[in-house]
């Protein structure tokens, strides 16, 4: 420690600036390192050489860069000795209780620092705030994880929990679960005085500022989640403030479904303690995102900070987790419960995915590590943001064509590929609904009483900027309105029948013999007198001519056509 210090106090010796050696210690993020401030500009004193990536090092050892990179602390001389005690330290210790250790710390690096978003969309948490006290419930997996860490952090945190081992267990600095690296903090925690436990509300919530349910919501025999937990947490939580004019902030963080904070928690919480949500009282969203056997280092190395609620709640919840460094969205409150749903779904979805893959592959004589191994190195289309926003349904010449040739090989190999096979029928699922939604919107007397059967399709090719008409489900759209009996009017501004050729136009001429007929040059033409408005086209002409044309319903298939269109009445969204 008194390596990094220096012989001058707040100063670093080694650090060489445009105003001399010597400057003062950065406050905020870059004061990140438990050992003091580690971010020195490397030397070669004392004969010292950095090597090959000596100029690598000099740009992440740079104050401005945060601290010193594990690889390039050897090159500077003061490093060498703390590279063995590291060493030393973490002999014998699982990768995860190391990295939790290091996260506790603040000496974990980011994992992936290009998953950032852009600074322009999200807010990012800044430098550490106030501490709060907290009264956290549930001192179970994610309880316990989340009261060590803030505690690790300097908050103070009272613990509640019904079971009284699970109280007396933290009490005495062990840690009621199982994790890497959280029985060290716990005891320290602890031992500061920052952590305790206890099994009365009211004890619980004597000087607190914030309470955080960190209850269970296990499955109900339905498939339904059981709030139980939530709503007698909640409830006691109200009885208790009832008596005080303090302000407090109610933050769910358990898993619970969209619409659980607004429909069950703000009613019984205001129910329960006489307070109504605003200026005193508030209620934010905010789940979290930790995995058993990782989930200290999941703590502090978090993907994102999602936070539901209103804006003085948000407030609230950014304070607490003002040490993290990550980004931070602020969103509505069914968007934030919805998240970790989304989340995991995938997550599972994912391993079902390999799995199945690798079952069929099996029989194939193919080796699925080597096939995922490559798989996973594409960031521009599998493991990256393409193909995951909302919206219709996939076609082409490719996607439909290759799953049903994957589901051909798994019926030839006694394979069944339930996720592949789901893939393709809920791809069909969403035409059919599109369709239906279309077809109500028609025969709705109140909103079309002149009983308008006119509806002008904005985009017919399978995506943007394409005329390749194979397997879209705009065609197959079309093909069901048509021969539902509605005067359907089309315009594509690539799409020209003349120029269609090979498999493009036997495709097209075997599902809309008639295009020509029902296909229009001109997006107004298309537009004029139709009653519903179905726009998969993205292109901003055909946006500022339903604007102007103000059609009583307006689908949007495509989710990027901006406010304007979004604004208009009887705008509806695919999939929002």
């Amino acid at each position: 420690m008194a390596a990094h210090r220096g012989a001058t106090a707040g100063r670093c010796p080694d650090f060489r600036d445009r105003g001399g050696a010597g400057a003062p210690r950065p406050a905020g993020p870059l004061r990140r390192h438990a050992l003091g401030w580690a971010a020195h500009r490397p030397t070669r004193a004392r004969g010292a050489t950095c090597g090959p990536d000596a100029r690598r090092c000099q740009r992440s050892c740079h104050p401005r860069h945060r601290s010193c990179h594990p690889r390039h602390r050897s090159c500077h001389p003061r490093h060498r000795g703390r590279n063995a005690t590291r060493d030393r330290r973490d002999a014998g210790r699982s990768g995860a209780a190391v990295r939790a250790w290091r996260c506790a710390r603040g000496l974990a690096h980011r994992r992936n620092p290009d998953r950032r978003t852009p600074r322009s969309r999200v807010h990012h948490t800044g430098n550490r705030g106030g501490l709060v006290n907290v009264t956290l419930f549930g001192l179970g997996y994610v309880g316990t994880v989340t009261a060590t860490c803030l505690a690790a952090r300097g908050h103070r945190v009272v613990g509640v929990d019904t079971d009284s081992g699970k109280a007396a267990a933290v009490n005495a600095g062990r840690p009621p679960v199982i994790e890497p690296g959280l029985e060290e903090l716990l005891a320290r925690a602890v031992e500061s005085g920052a952590l305790r436990a206890t099994e009365s509300v009211r004890d619980g919530l004597a000087d607190s500022d914030l309470s955080l349910v960190c209850v269970g919501t296990p499955s109900a025999t339905n498939g339904s989640t059981d709030l139980v937990q939530v709503r007698r947490v909640v409830g006691e939580i109200g009885a208790t403030i009832a008596t005080s004019d303090r302000p407090h902030t109610v933050v769910i963080r358990s898993t619970v479904p969209p619409g659980t904070v607004d429909d069950v928690v703000v009613p019984l919480l205001e129910q329960a303690s006489g307070r109504t949500i605003g200026s005193d009282l508030q209620v934010a969203m905010c789940p979290e995102f930790l995995r058993e056997g990782s989930s200290v280092a999941d703590f502090f190395g978090p993907p994102f900070l999602v936070i539901g609620g209103a804006p003085a709640a948000a407030a609230a919840v950014r304070e607490l987790f003002g040490f993290l460094d990550c980004s931070v969205h602020v969103v509505e409150t069914r968007s934030a419960e919805s998240v970790k749903y989304a989340c995991n779904a995938f997550h599972a979805l994912k391993v079902s995915f390999a799995n199945e893959l690798s079952r069929l592959y099996r029989m194939l004589d193919v080796d699925s590590r080597q096939v995922m191994d490559v798989f996973v190195q594409d960031r521009q289309l599998n493991i990256s943001p393409a193909y995951l926003r909302p919206g219709f349904a996939f076609g082409g010449s490719c996607l439909p064509k290759d799953l049903r040739s994957l589901l051909y090989l798994g019926r030839m190999n006694n394979v069944d590929l339930p996720v592949l096979e789901a893939s393709l029928a809920t791809n069909e699922m969403l035409v059919r609904e599109v369709a239906d939604r279309i077809l109500a919107s028609v025969d709705d007397a109140a909103t079309n009483p002149a009983h308008n059967r006119r509806v002008a399709l904005l985009g017919l090719s399978f995506k943007h900027n394409t005329d390749d008409l194979r397997e879209s489900p705009n065609v197959t759209l079309a093909e069901i309105l048509i021969g539902k009996g509605l005067d359907v009017r089309i315009y594509d501004q690539v799409v020209n029948p003349a120029q269609l050729s090979g498999a493009n136009l036997r495709y097209v001429q075997a599902r809309l013999p008639h295009l020509q007929k029902v296909l229009h040059d001109d997006v107004a033409e298309a537009l004029c007198g139709a009653h519903v408005a179905v726009v998969s086209s993205a292109d901003r002409a055909v946006a500022d001519a339903v604007v102007a044309a103000k059609p009583p319903v307006v689908l949007d298939l495509s989710g990027r056509l901006g406010a304007p269109l979004e604004t208009l009445d009887g705008y509806q969204g695919v999939g929002w």
